[in-house]
Parts: structure tokens; sequence; C-alpha cells
């Protein structure tokens, strides 16, 4: 069923990605990216790692998001997908866009700051999937496990796990992030229109 909310067991790569982060430099991630927001807001300068602050976590090269509420509304949410720089950089960088530069909503007020949650998801490597029909695609899919991505030429665009909250069904899943990618919304029918997914350790 395209409802379907079974999660089943976590894979290999999550399960590795737990295991590269102890729950210190979980911690300290979350606090840097609270630093770096007010700080922007603030107009101040971003926060700098120390040398003996970067430990073998902080300097994974997984790509990631930066998700900012207020209550449950959603205040910004930007990842960063730039290759081979460490985790702390991309989180600094995605605060710091989810916070300023977000297109969908005006800038971080400073009278803001204290009603933000901040959330950080870590994004395991994603895999692109197999399939010969949309219905196998869908058999495919794992709601509220699985991040999805869509690509068709240069157009592409991501929805986390999270997402499957507010859209839990498949098919609408994917129509409506192909819309995001800026295609039309059944282009993931499309054999030119490749999907991935992903799974993500959230912080936050």
């Amino acid at each position: 069923m395209c409802g379907d909310t079974k999660i089943g067991p976590k894979s290999k790569a999550l399960l590795a990605l737990e295991e590269s982060l102890d729950s210190r430099e979980r911690a300290f991630l979350l606090a840097l990216s609270k630093k770096t927001l007010r700080q922007c807001v603030e107009s101040g300068p971003l926060p700098e790692v120390l040398e003996s602050e970067k430990s073998k976590g902080l300097l994974l090269e997984n790509h990631c998001f930066v998700t900012l509420r207020i209550g449950t509304a959603l205040r910004g949410c930007i990842g960063s997908i730039a290759p081979k720089i460490p985790l702390y950089e991309r989180i600094i960088e995605s605060t710091r866009s989810a916070a300023l530069e977000d297109p969908r909503f005006k800038a971080v007020q400073r009278a803001e700051l204290d009603s933000i949650n901040v959330k950080i998801s870590v994004l395991t490597e994603a895999e692109a999937l197999h399939y010969e029909s949309s219905e196998e695609l869908l058999q495919q899919l794992v709601p509220f496990k699985h991040g999805v991505i869509v690509r068709k030429g240069w157009q592409a665009a991501t929805y986390l796990p999270q997402v499957w909250a507010h859209v839990s069904d498949k098919e609408r899943f994917l129509s409506e992030l192909c819309v995001k990618a800026g295609l039309d919304p059944a282009a993931w029918k499309e054999p030119s229109t490749k999907v991935e997914v992903f799974e993500s350790l959230s912080i936050g």
C-alpha cells in the first residue's frame, strides 16, 4: 500500500553513521548550529572550530540538512551537497543559509531566535533505485525510512524522511517532489527520471 508506514530495520549505512558520531559529537554539532544561527542573525562572525575540537566525527563528509522551526511551523530548511568538505563546515553553512537565504521565507529576525528549534539531519550516501515500472518503484520506497532524491537532467530535488509525516502517500510524495524540482508531477514515472534514496540521522 502507498500509505504503508512500516519502517523496517536500519540499513548498514545508517548503523555505521550512528557509530561514527558519538553523543558528545552530536551535542557539539547541535550547539554549533545554534551558535551559528544566533551569530549570523545578529550580524556577527560565524563560529570557528578549534583544531583540538575537530574529532573524527566532525570531519565526516556526509551531506546534511538544517531545519528551523517555530513550534510546528517550518522557518527554514537548507541542505549542503558540496563535495569533500567536513561535516562541521556543512552545518555552519547550512544553518546560515536556512536562516538567511531560504527563498520561501524572510530572513530570521533577532526577535525570533529564542523561539526557534534547530534540527540537523545527517544523511547516508544516496543509493539509486533500479526498477522496471512505476509500480516496482513504489514497492521499493519505505515511508519514514527513506529520504528521496529525484533527478532529471540538471533538475533535482530532495525530501527528507520526515516529510512522510506530512505526505504519507507514495505517489503524492513523488509527485510533489517532482514539482519541487521544477518537473511535471508525473515525471517520476518517466524512464529518464532517476530516483535515489537515503536515510538520515537526526540531531536535535
